[in-house]
């Protein structure tokens, strides 16, 4: 099929309208990519932030969760390479998150962030999910202060995010 557009484009130019009803699919197909491709580093961006989510969890629960099983006095008589082979075994499953996140994640394999960025997203989201441990687990740290120490990470955080090239840029001072 070819569309009167490109026949009179192909009138002008001199070529067989063939090749460029060709090249018109060809471009069709590329945009069509470009937008798919789009999708897909988006929904990695997901997937890597839903994984930081998951290791986190595992983190802050290998890191403090036997701090919990000695106030409910369950690991008071185990040893301490007990304690640390209980906590590496949790640990286990947060790499099992953590690698993944950072692969999916990364802008070098198809991921929306640079190595920065997945650093901060990371601790951003390891401040959250102890904050949540700390209420829900231990119910003796006060929340008020907890969130103004988010907020502050978040604050100092946030400047890993502007693309200094783009302000270079767009300076008066090229």
């Amino acid at each position: 099929y070819i569309s009167y557009r490109i026949f009179r484009k192909a009138v002008i130019l001199r070529v067989n309208p063939q090749i460029l009803t060709n090249f018109a699919c060809d471009l069709q197909i590329v945009n069509r990519k470009r937008i798919i491709d789009k999708q897909q580093v988006m929904l990695n961006g997901i997937y890597s932030i839903l994984l930081l989510v998951g290791a986190n969890v595992f983190m802050t629960l290998a890191w403090y969760g036997h701090l919990k099983l000695n106030q409910m006095n369950i690991s008071n008589g185990w040893p301490l390479i007990g304690i640390i082979a209980f906590s590496w075994l949790i640990a286990f499953f947060e790499y099992c998150m953590q690698v993944p996140a950072n692969k999916i994640g990364f802008e070098g394999n198809g991921g929306p962030f640079s190595l920065m960025q997945l650093k901060v997203i990371q601790e951003v989201i390891s401040i959250a999910i102890f904050t949540v441990f700390t209420i829900v687990f231990f119910k003796g740290e006060a929340l008020h202060r907890r969130l103004l120490g988010l907020m502050l990470f978040n604050f100092i955080g946030r400047p890993q995010f502007i693309s200094y090239e783009h302000i270079y840029k767009n300076s008066f001072m090229r």
